[in-house]
């Protein structure tokens, strides 16, 4: 990625990157259980039989299914990131380690900042809190992203 940005960039350039942080991987992982258990809020009066009619058996095996994967899904949530898993992209998600790539890769880190704005990545009545609420919220519980100003050394 370093390299096709570098390429592709005018001289003294620079890019913007947009990155995750530590707090959006705590709080999407946290949120996750919240979506499981309205996942299974909503499947569970399916989830008992009907009738004693053939097709029966077939329609819950169907919703049982279907739930215990929308459970899996949500209370082991997947990486985000290309490496580690969703406990060791607390560590990934650092600031530190953003500029150690950074540098590492030669870039110049112009600027960073949080960008002030809560998200925990799931949809979890996030629909309720206006922007300027996520904005107050990113103060106490964290920004889920951080921008970096890099451009390469000459």
């Amino acid at each position: 990625m370093h390299a096709e940005i570098r390429r592709v960039l005018a001289p003294r350039g620079y890019c913007i990157h947009v990155m995750p942080t530590p707090a959006w991987r705590f709080w999407r992982t946290l949120a996750s259980y919240g979506v499981a258990l309205r996942s299974f809020v909503e499947l569970a009066p399916q989830l008992l039989p009907r009738s004693w009619a053939r097709e029966e058996p077939g329609r819950l095996v169907k919703i049982w299914d279907t739930m215990i994967r929308r459970c899996a899904r949500y209370c082991l949530p997947r990486r985000h990131g290309e490496r580690g898993n969703t406990i060791t992209e607390l560590y990934y998600f650092s600031s530190c380690l953003w500029r150690r790539n950074f540098s590492s890769n030669g870039y110049e880190l112009l600027h960073e900042e949080p960008m002030g704005l809560f998200y925990s990545g799931n949809y979890l009545m996030w629909h309720l809190f206006p922007l300027s609420m996520r904005g107050r919220m990113a103060r106490y519980l964290g920004s889920a992203t951080r921008l970096y100003k890099v451009r390469p050394l000459l």
